[in-house]
């Protein structure tokens, strides 16, 4: 059975005005607009209704742009502020790279810096200074063995030659002095090491 145009336009005027009201606006288009015209015209709505109407139809589009806008605003900002955490955060680490030359001298640092010691031999052992100390272990070295070979440096192409690089890194954690102490017995292969060439130690100073 046929329905009543009054009926129809009463439904159509319902869904309209649920449209209007949706917190977002996502529902409102000029399709809704139309609808919501054509009803309050045809059940005869005096003109003042229909312009009220109208401002709340438009209403919730500029409530909908609105909420879209804010949300594209919030992520833009978090974005930027991550960014510039990332940047702040490397922008404020420095390192200080010490090495053989560093030997038995005193090195200054910032408290919260980056200290990398790297000793040209695989045969180095370092005391790892204790937990009270004001530079923090971050774990084992970092290992790069030269492996003997005809094409690796003079002096690397034997086996047992310890040719090589190992790279300690510390964060200064404290304010305060450590020593950093690293000692060996070997030298090469066969190659006992002398009195002068079997310890290496440097002195950190953290401060603020």
């Amino acid at each position: 059975m046929a329905r009543h145009p009054g009926a129809v336009a009463e439904t159509t005027l319902k869904s309209s005005f649920e449209e209007c009201r949706s917190p977002s606006g996502a529902k409102a288009t000029p399709r809704s607009l139309l609808d919501l015209i054509f009803s309050l015209s045809f059940l005869g709505r005096n003109r003042n209704e229909i312009s009220q109407q109208l401002r709340l139809f438009l209403a919730s589009i500029r409530r909908g742009l609105a909420v879209k806008r804010a949300k594209s605003v919030m992520l833009g900002s978090s974005i930027l502020l991550l960014m510039f955490g990332i940047n702040s955060a490397h922008a404020t680490t420095s390192t200080t790279n010490l090495t053989e030359k560093h030997a038995n001298k005193t090195v200054a640092v910032k408290l919260g810096s980056r200290v990398e010691l790297a000793l040209h031999s695989m045969y180095w052992q370092i005391t790892v200074p204790p937990k009270s100390a004001s530079l923090t272990s971050k774990g084992a070295p970092i290992l790069k063995p030269i492996f003997p070979s005809p094409s690796a440096p003079v002096g690397c192409r034997i086996a047992g030659s310890g040719c090589g690089t190992q790279t300690w890194i510390f964060s200064a954690s404290k304010v305060g002095l450590t020593h950093l102490v690293a000692t060996r017995t070997t030298c090469g292969e066969a190659m006992k090491c002398t009195a002068r060439n079997s310890r290496f130690s440097v002195t950190v100073k953290v401060s603020r």
